[in-house]
């Protein structure tokens, strides 16, 4: 359908559907009698346009919201110049600018579920959306068709500012979240203990006594520190990653 306003020997012809954001609309300038029309010209909100001129057509694409106004035409037909009435353009969102949800802080070893959400237009049916998501700028999920993010669990490196774009199928419109901070934290350490054996620690001289430095309770990387005699003696004392052993002889 092609909608065509006033009365002027000029008319400026647009399509009379909706519009949304990625389209392709046509703007046409023609006469009402259908004599030949030249030096057309172009202009949105009474400034003069530029754009893919083609004669007496004006291509819009891809439509973004900016492209809403008030269009009309200008040029010369017998007997002289003559400018269209004004043609009002509405370009409506394709979808919504998205929302990223989730929990901004989490204790190490949990699961991390990141939502997208963003609602398509109404005016037509949904078309199939791609979803990306970034920490601290890079690509981190995706492209996917799910607006979910599941890390099934996360660590201290999983800490950062979070966001998701969702993109039109083509990419022709593309729209970003704000960002959204998520701090991982360490679960405290907690039932540190020492066990020997033998137990009770008695051994002659040359045999084996293995002590083992174990914790009940805690995340990330673990050091531990030997020492012999009281704390401040450090006559043997070294860093050991993980859950150790030492063997004293």
């Amino acid at each position: 359908m092609v909608l065509m306003v006033g009365h002027e020997p000029l008319v400026l012809q647009v399509s009379a559907g909706a519009l949304l954001e990625g389209d392709t609309v046509t703007l046409r300038c023609r006469s009402r009698q259908d004599n030949p029309v030249t030096r057309v010209q172009f202009y949105k909100d009474e400034k003069d346009l530029r754009g893919s001129l083609r004669g007496t057509e004006l291509s819009l694409s891809p439509l973004e919201l900016h492209n809403s106004g008030t269009y009309r035409c200008g040029g010369w037909v017998a007997p002289g110049t003559s400018l269209s009435a004004p043609v009002t353009v509405i370009v409506h969102e394709l979808f919504t600018v998205p929302a990223l949800k989730g929990p901004p802080e989490l204790i190490d070893g949990s699961p991390l579920n990141l939502s997208c959400l963003s609602t398509p237009s109404p005016l037509r049916p949904p078309a199939p959306l791609r979803y990306r998501f970034y920490r601290d700028g890079q690509l981190v999920g995706g492209p996917q068709g799910s607006p979910q993010l599941l890390v099934p669990a996360v660590g201290v490196s999983h800490s950062g500012n979070y966001s998701c774009e969702v993109r039109s199928e083509g990419g022709a419109v593309r729209k970003s979240s704000t960002r959204l901070g998520v701090t991982v934290r360490r679960v405290p350490l907690s039932g540190v203990s020492l066990s020997v054996q033998p137990p009770g620690g008695q051994v002659a001289v040359g045999d084996r006594l293995v002590l083992s430095c174990t914790v009940a309770m805690g995340s990330g990387p673990l050091s531990f520190s030997w020492h012999r005699g009281g704390l401040g003696d450090t006559a043997e004392h070294w860093p050991l990653p993980g859950a150790a052993a030492c063997w004293a002889q």
